[in-house]
């Protein structure tokens, strides 16, 4: 009898193994027919699967920057996936097809191509106070840095289509340069870089694209619908991207009747981005242009609007009819660079690694000299070069304070001489003469902070009815003449009694420097005029900013009316105080530079643009009538 019963229970166990054996090989079966399924119709089911990869900026760098752009596309709705291959791919085709046989739908891939390698400069104090035998054939070497880099290199995105045959097409190029500890420190900068420009782009590529319009039309499983909702959350961050795309290629495209206003005037970039006047050779046949022109991003967001791309800076020379040529890049130049008076030499700043270096560059090419350096918090601004372009001025200035010390230093074979002078506010090279019937002597004109700073009234000519009293003054700087290699004082100068805005510039063996405080205009100073003589103060209508002297006389840069906010050239009679408009009254019209011979003057125009874009500028020739 108990063996019966322990037969009957083991065909019932049999039969319970056998049918669940069966059920889970049901079960099995139609997991294999859905994954089948799933993988045959990945046209439909995997319309927003995409396949990321990266490629150029080192086996360490490449997978962590096609990880990141896969977490950046799957944020926006997007099944991203960044695969792990070993070998990794050998270009966007072989991504494409490595999406094609997993069932994706979309092949993203970031390839980086480095463009030029250059070791930097070593900081060496005896390398710096070195000097050269001969200008400029030879200048001192300053050595490198062990390891240390600069890295050029380009980053090209193809967003394909794994449906598409053809050969792929970058759908977007940037450039740019860094600076770095090693080769490899400076790509990884410059992968992050390129990455997070180039997220907007791929993410509103791939979300306007036929197959994701597709799934939002079609959804059908609960996988499709969570895509389609996640991506139609982005749809007013995705036309606000393309409204504001659209509004920067308007203007940006009507840049071209807005700098033509005038048959005398003639700009030499398109004014679709971003570029200051560095100097003009003398025959105004060219100007040197520090370019800042970096891409501009659209973020994908409600409140998108063009932000800067870092590229790279650069100076050329742009001539007034031509190709312009590129003297030098990097990735930051720092403080307005300076063009000597004879057009041959070139002086600038460049900041990097928490250092701000002084460069002296022939313009015709040739090795730089590297003539000093300073290691943050204390900055290097402002570099002038004299008229030959063997000695510079230079201002030392701890971050965050106004106070600042003048250095001279020789350049060439003068590298050795140096010499410094505290509190100074503006200084510039100078010729004039100091007495009746001596030649220009070469000077420094410094204006000095004054030694008592306590502020004081200046009596108003002109009081409005309703004002009580004149408004507070700061102590008046103090003007001075020093010798240009000693920076000794050269002469006794009496204490201005307006306030100066800057040193200004030699006219006609007078300095015009500009003023202003209760009055404003152009003080002139005569050192070999009588005593009590020596300043002019001469009214203008207008209170001008810049003060400027070619051939043809004195120009001046000022506010336009009725609009503080934007300024205007004028020519300036130095007699009469006549001013002369030479720009038009709607131009924001800024550092006139008149070249030493003929009519032509150069001068940035700023356009107009709209709270938190990029700033747009470009540099134009006008012409004294």
């Amino acid at each position: 009898m108990q063996e019966e019963k322990a037969t009957r229970s083991d065909a019932t166990e049999l039969r319970g193994r056998s049918a669940a054996l069966t059920i889970a090989l049901v079960i099995a079966a139609l997991l294999v027919i859905a994954v089948g399924l799933r993988l045959a119709g990945h046209d439909e089911a995997f319309s927003h699967r995409v396949v990321v990869a990266a490629q150029g900026c080192g086996r360490r760098c490449d997978g962590p920057l096609a990880r990141r752009l896969a977490r950046e596309l799957s944020k926006v709705g997007l099944d991203a996936v960044a695969p792990r291959a070993e070998r990794g791919f050998d270009g966007p085709e072989a991504v494409r097809d490595f999406a094609r046989e997993h069932g994706a739908r979309f092949a993203v891939m970031l390839v980086m191509a480095v463009e030029q390698r250059a070791a930097l400069e070593a900081e060496s104090e005896r390398a710096l106070e070195a000097t050269a035998a001969a200008r400029p054939a030879t200048a001192p070497a300053v050595g490198t840095i062990e390891g240390a880099a600069r890295v050029g290199a380009n980053a090209a995105l193809y967003v394909m289509d794994v449906k598409e045959e053809t050969a792929p097409k970058p759908s977007y190029v940037l450039r740019s340069i860094e600076d770095g500890d090693s080769e490899r420190a400076a790509l990884g900068i410059l992968a992050r870089r390129f990455a997070d420009a180039l997220f907007p782009v791929t993410a509103s590529t791939l979300l306007t694209s036929e197959p994701v319009a597709s799934l939002i039309a079609a959804a059908g499983s609960m996988e499709e619908q969570a895509a389609a909702l996640a991506i139609k959350r982005r749809a007013a961050d995705i036309e606000a991207r393309r409204e504001a795309i659209e509004d920067y290629k308007l203007r940006c495209e009507a840049n071209d009747g807005a700098l033509s206003v005038s048959n005398q005037e003639r700009c030499i970039s398109e004014g679709c981005s971003e570029e200051y006047l560095v100097g003009v050779l003398p025959d105004g046949s060219a100007a040197v242009v520090h370019d800042s022109s970096d891409h501009a991003i659209f973020p994908l967001d409600r409140n998108s609007s063009a932000q800067r791309f870092l590229g790279s800076e650069r100076l050329w020379l742009v001539p007034f009819e031509g190709e312009r040529r590129l003297l030098t890049e990097a990735p930051n130049f720092y403080s307005r660079p300076d063009l000597s008076t004879d057009g041959r030499w070139l002086g600038y700043l460049e900041r990097r690694r928490g250092r701000t270096r002084l460069f002296v560059q022939p313009l015709q090419g040739g090795p730089r000299q590297q003539l000093a350096s300073a290691e943050s918090p204390m900055g290097l601004h402002l570099p002038r070069l004299n008229a030959d372009g063997r000695r510079i001025l230079y201002f030392e200035r701890e971050d965050g304070r106004q106070a600042q010390r003048l250095v001279l230093r020789g350049s060439g074979a003068d590298a050795g001489d140096v010499t410094t002078l505290d509190q100074v506010l503006d200084a510039d090279f100078v010729e004039l003469s100091l007495s009746e019937g001596e030649a220009p002597r070469r000077l420094v004109a410094a204006l000095l902070w004054p030694e008592e700073r306590e502020g004081f009234r200046v009596e108003a000519v002109t009081v409005a009815p309703e004002a009580q009293a004149a408004p507070a003054m700061p102590s008046m700087p103090r003007l001075a003449l020093l010798d240009a290699i000693t920076l000794e004082p050269a002469v006794e100068l009496p204490q201005p009694t307006h306030r100066l805005r800057s040193v200004g510039v030699v006219h006609r063996g007078t300095l015009v420097m500009p003023f202003d405080d209760t009055r404003c205009g152009v003080a002139v100073l005569r050192p070999n005029a009588p005593e009590g003589e020596v300043f002019e103060w001469l009214l203008t209508e207008r209170c001008p900013r810049r003060v400027a002297s070619g051939a043809e006389g004195l120009v001046v840069e000022a506010p336009a009316q009725g609009d503080s906010g934007k300024r205007r050239i004028y020519a300036l009679e130095l007699e009469t105080g006549k001013m002369t408009a030479l720009s038009g009254p709607a131009q924001d019209a800024r550092q006139v530079t008149p070249a030493g011979e003929g009519k032509r003057f150069a001068f940035e125009r700023v356009l107009p643009r709209n709270y938190g874009e990029l700033q747009h500028s470009a540099v134009c020739f006008g012409q004294n009538p």
